[in-house]
This record gives structure tokens, sequence and C-alpha cells, in this order.
């Protein structure tokens, strides 16, 4: 059978076309991936299978096989969005496309729900003799009719007959008005009649309905509970788990579970750059710059695109390892994070106990002094406090008010109240060894090092968060600052091209690119050119942007645009 080459854009009538890019049917596809939560950027490749069956390229039987092999759907979920996508779009413009009722049917949905908002007529402009007999001979399965070179020629020809066969000319008293008589005006109703209502007070001699019983809930071993072979799978499960945890240390850093999916990865026979491209693709997996379905999506993806081209068995298996690596990774992750967590807060309540320990002894030394100024005795025993856990204050305002009670007491008092204690023994006079030096304390406090919280931070992170400070540390040279940043940006784009869009998202939301976007903003309402308003923040002496790099960042925004 004849074959049609596939129609393109020119082919389709302007009505067609505005129909298929306007802004409803695009968001129609954004609220069809949205409802059948597909993933990121689905509504524009449900939009390209859309404009491949109006121009012929594929059958309109086959949308929901395509939709479930693209978007990993099941049977029944790529049947009804193949009804939606057919009956909001391809309904409108379903010439030459098919019974589109018939196979909206066959999907398990009913055409009538869908209304027409293109007429057939208008769909191709100008069909020729031979498009329209490629039509008849076409296949039914993709809007034909599958009939024979002799069958087609013979509908055609007898189809030009009546277009150039004379017409008897109609009379005007055959010609129905088209504008249909008013009806009469309505009848006035007569009034209703009062309603009288009778209630029935007989309910208040009946008896009361006894109470309900309690229902006894009712066990379905079957369902409630698991089976033997169940509870046997779930223990080989744990016990696998376990064996993996204990096969080798923990996993806590990225390169270790990098090697590990590497060399467990039945890749098969592959070279040095397509390894090279799997350990970078399972690097962005680990990072969670893309997520699992991401990641299966680029390894099947055939080496011209930037994929390993991997289907089938071994993609199944390779992404069982990568699966079970990563979960183990994070993991680990997670169970020493918490480990950390647990032992920092150990560190503190021990310092916290350390801290109320030596107060409360402080204290007790303070009370003592105070009882020998005022007695004039020492303390014969140990003054009382308040137990730990107990005070009214903070540790550090029990400790400053400490401190202000004994600078107030009168050491001289205290000195003698002690010395009038003691019995009169000759005090010893110790002797120092010529290595011997008495202690001094300098009552210098000690100096710390201020210490930063380690924050790991990748090239968005970096684009995100650069300043102007920063800027001029990649440099001297403002060109060759601008070319790191537009190198960072490359670096992301082979990643993907979605990792470009965001690295040109981070570089305008930086403190950086704002400054540039507020100084031409003050430019425009002051009224001036940016130089006269640089010249006039550097006379002030207001940190800006010098002339060299205001070029080199305007070159540089030139460069990245999506």
């Amino acid at each position: 059978m004849e074959e049609r080459a596939p129609k393109t854009y020119a082919d389709l009538s302007e009505a067609v076309t505005d129909f298929l890019w306007s802004d409803e049917v695009l968001d129609r596809y954004a609220l069809l991936a949205s409802s059948f939560k597909l993933p990121k950027g689905a509504d524009l490749d449900i939009g390209k299978m859309t404009d491949e069956v109006v121009l012929g390229v594929s059958a309109v039987g086959d949308l929901p096989t395509l939709l479930a092999k693209r978007f990993l759907l099941d049977v029944s979920s790529a049947r009804k969005l193949a009804v939606e996508l057919a009956g909001h779009v391809l309904r409108s413009v379903d010439f030459p496309l098919g019974d589109i009722d018939a196979a909206i049917r066959g999907w398990g949905g009913d055409p009538d729900k869908y209304p027409r908002k293109v007429s057939a007529g208008i769909f191709i402009k100008d069909p020729s003799a031979a498009d329209m007999k490629a039509v008849l001979m076409r296949d039914t399965k993709i809007g034909g009719l599958e009939l024979s070179e002799e069958e087609a020629q013979r509908v055609l020809v007898d189809l030009e007959k009546k277009k150039t066969s004379p017409q008897p000319r109609p009379r005007i008293s055959d010609i129905t008005p088209p504008v249909k008589p008013a009806p009469p005006p309505p009848a006035p109703k007569p009034k209703p009649k009062p309603v009288v209502v009778k209630l029935d007070l007989s309910f208040l001699n009946e008896e009361p309905a006894p109470a309900p019983k309690k229902p006894s809930a009712t066990i379905n071993a079957k369902g409630d509970f698991l089976a033997s072979d169940e509870k046997k799978e779930l223990e080989e499960l744990a016990e696998k788990t376990r064996k993996i945890h204990a096969e080798h240390p923990p996993l806590l850093k990225i390169e270790d579970a990098l090697k590990e999916i590497v060399a467990d990865a039945p890749l098969g026979k592959i070279d040095a750059e397509a390894k090279k491209r799997f350990e970078r693709i399972v690097d962005a997996h680990l990072r969670d710059v893309r997520d699992a379905y991401e990641t299966r999506t680029q390894i099947e993806n055939p080496i011209d695109k930037g994929g390993l081209g991997l289907s089938g068995r071994r993609l199944v298996d390779v992404m069982e390892v990568m699966e079970r690596v990563v979960g183990e990774y994070r993991h680990d992750l997670s169970e020493a994070a918490r480990q950390g967590k647990l032992a920092a807060i150990q560190d503190k309540q021990e310092k916290a106990v350390a801290r109320e320990s030596k107060l409360q002894k402080k204290e007790e030394q303070v009370l003592a002094k105070r009882y020998a100024e005022v007695t004039g005795r020492a303390p014969t025993q140990s003054t009382g406090t308040n137990p730990v856990g107990n005070r009214a204050s903070v540790a550090i305002s029990s400790e400053e008010a400490l401190q202000k009670q004994e600078a107030k007491l009168d050491l001289t008092k205290v000195k003698q109240a002690i010395a009038a204690s003691r019995p009169s023994l000759t005090q010893a006079t110790p002797r120092l060894s010529p290595a011997s030096t008495p202690p001094s304390s300098t009552g210098r406090p000690k100096v710390q090092d201020v210490q930063f919280a380690r924050t790991l931070s990748g090239p968005l992170e970096e684009l995100q968060a650069l300043t102007l400070v920063e800027f001029r540390r990649f440099a001297k040279d403002s060109t060759q600052a601008a070319a790191k940043i537009l190198d960072k940006v490359d670096l992301l784009e082979q990643q993907g091209y979605d990792q470009k869009i965001a690295a040109i998202k981070a570089w305008r939301a930086s403190p950086l690119h704002q400054m540039y976007v507020a100084l031409t903003r003050e430019a425009l309402e002051a009224g001036k050119s940016v130089p006269q308003l640089l010249e006039q923040k550097q006379a002030a002496k207001e940190e800006s942007l010098k002339p060299l790099e205001l070029a080199a960042i305007l070159k540089l925004n030139g460069s990245l645009r999506f």
C-alpha cells in the first residue's frame, strides 16, 4: 500500500496552528501533566506527541503505547491520559486523523463529553487529488479507508463530476426562513391553593427503640495477618540488609559510594569515556542533582545524547545496584549525623554539670567568707547552698552575682577570723629549688579562634551567593573573573540543559547581579547614564562596581541567555 509522507506545519491552516499553539491548549498540557503526576517538563513532551499525531508521523491508535513508554505508565493510566488528550485537543482537529471518537471509545472514554472547537473543513489547505487518493488508500489505523487504487480513483472521479455538474437553482418559495417565529406569551398561571399540612403525632405514643448492639470485630486471618511465606521473605530481607552493613565500614564519602557502584554495576564491556560518563551520572545522583527517574532516563539515553544506551535486563540490574548503594550511603550519613548530634548533646550536658559544680563550690566559699566577716569566726561546717538544677537564675548571672558579693567583702576581717581560729604554730616557710618558680597568673583571658561551620556547596550555591568581594577575588582582571563564572555555567551544562538554566537563575539571584540591577534602576530613575552614576558613587566613596567590572558583567549577561 502507498504511504503518504508526513505533512509539515506549512501544510496546516492558520486556524489549526493557532489552536495547537494557543494558551488554552498549552495550559491543557500542563494540567494533564499535573493531574497524572508526570515529571517536570512532561507538558512539552505531550505537546510534541500531539503534533506528531497531527502531522501523520505517529498513528492515533498508538497514542497510549507512546505515552506509557515515555512516562513509564501502566496501561490504565496511559489510556486515561490518551482519552483526555484526544478529547480536548485531537477531537477538535480530527480531519484527516481518523475516527477519533472510535479511538476514544476503544480506550474506555466517552467522546460526547468533549466539544469540537475547529471545523474539519479548515484543517488542511486545499488538498490535492494525490493527497486525497493517498488518504483513501491508507490503513484504517492511521485514518484511511484501505481502498484499492482503482476504487480510490473511481471515488475521485465521482467527486469531480458532482463538483462540475450544474445544480438546479432553488426557488425562493423553497427556502425556509432562517428565523423561527417567536412563541406566544405564556398564559398567566392560576394562583395555587393553600396547602393544609396535617401533623402525625402518633409516634409520641410509641415505645422507644432498643439501643443498638455493639458490633463485634471480626478477624480475617488472610487479610489482617502476614502469611508464613511473607514473614519468611521479610526476615530474609532484614538478614540481607544486616549482612550488607557488616561487609564494609559505613559509607560516609561520596568517593567510596561511587567506587562501589562502579565496581558492582554490570556495565559489560565499555570504553574509558563511557565509564567516565557513567561516573558523572552516578555522582550527580549521589549529590541529589538528579533523582532516580532522571538518572534512569540519562543512562537509557543513546550515546550521542550523553547517555550509555543501556536497556532491558542490564539497565534494571545497574539501577538495582545503584539504588542499593545510594540507599546505604544515605542511611550511613543520617546515622552518623544522629550519632554526632547525640554526642554533642551529651558533651553539652557534661559541661553544664561541671559548670554548676564549679559554681556551687564558689558559692560555698563566698558564704564562708561572709560568715567569717560578720561573726569574726571561721565556719566549722559547710554552708548549705541551693541544689544543682534548683537555682532561680542561670549560671552566668549567678557567677556575676557571686563576683560582686566577693568584691564587697572585707578580706582583712576574713583573714583575721581564719587566723584566730587556727592553733598557734610556727609557720614553716617552704624552700624553693633553683629550678622552681612561683606560680604566676597574668589574668589575661584566653583568646579562641573563630570557627565557622563547614557546609557543602556546589556550583549552583556558589553562583547564588556570589558577592562583589568574591568576584574581585577570582582574578585581578574583570574579564577573567567573568570568564570563570561562565566556566561554572558550562560545567553545569554538561550535566544537562536544565542545569544550565538553573545556573543562570542562580547567577541572576546573586548579590552581585542584584547590585547591577539596582544600579541600572537607580540610573533610570535619576535620568543619568550608568557611568555618570558610578562616578558619583566613587566620589561619595560608596561601594559599587567599577567601569571595567560593569562592562564585564554586561558582556557576561549577553552570553547567559536562554
